[in-house]
């Protein structure tokens, strides 16, 4: 699961090891069925790379349902399974029981956070997101998080502040670059916003500079929280 999450969070293909990686999580499926680890992988790779929900539930299966699932799993379930599907008051439950289990843990802090706001729980969602950084402030995903949120709520200033914080700590990474160019265009800086898409160039993946583009066209929007640390 490290491996996966990292590719997706360092914008890097993952498409080349998904082979390799399927491999090795039906193998440890295979030698014991009743680990659960190499099943949220698998579940997982199902909806992520293969957009395959049903293969997804059975791999999460009724294992996820137990309150012994991890906070890691219970992450994989609420970003990769139920978050896609719209399910948002169930990924908001799972991702608070991750938090419960891991309550020191920054990051399940600010992916529940996000997952808060977009039930329509914005004062805890912010709470909850200030709590993240309190106690760690030096994890981009969280600042990036952070800003989603405030341009949301159309607070551009402190969108602008939260997306560089993010840019300043993650700077080989689109999405926060997508983020601050999104905010900037808001405001009509559309000159500094195309100049950091063009800083960007061709790689990573230019999901940033499409992300740029939805986000400072749209007031309403829901963030991917597949991101791991």
């Amino acid at each position: 699961m490290g491996i996966f999450s990292d590719r997706r969070e360092r914008d890097e293909p993952l498409a080349p090891l998904v082979p390799l990686i399927r491999a090795e999580a039906q193998r440890a499926v295979d030698l014991d069925p009743s680990e659960p680890g190499p099943h949220f992988l698998l579940g997982a790779l199902a909806a992520v790379i293969d957009y395959d929900w049903n293969e997804a539930a059975r791999q999460f299966g009724a294992e996820i349902a137990d309150h012994s699932a991890t906070p890691d799993a219970l992450w994989a379930y609420a970003a990769f399974y139920l978050d896609p599907l719209a399910r948002s008051h169930e990924s908001a439950a799972a991702m608070q029981r991750a938090v419960d289990q891991d309550p020191l843990n920054a990051l399940l802090r600010a992916v529940l956070s996000v997952h808060l706001n977009a039930v329509g729980k914005h004062d805890q969602a912010l709470h909850e997101m200030q709590k993240a950084l309190e106690i760690d402030d030096k994890i981009w995903i969280a600042h990036y998080l952070h800003g989603i949120i405030y341009l949301q709520k159309g607070r551009l200033a402190e969108a602008i502040a939260a997306a560089e914080g993010a840019h300043q700590a993650a700077q080989w990474h689109s999405m926060p670059v997508g983020l601050l160019a999104a905010a900037l265009v808001r405001i009509g800086e559309k000159d500094r916003a195309a100049a950091l898409i063009r800083e960007m160039g061709d790689s990573p993946l230019l999901f940033g500079a499409g992300f740029c583009t939805i986000c400072s066209a749209r007031k309403r929007m829901r963030p991917r929280t597949g991101l791991r640390r």
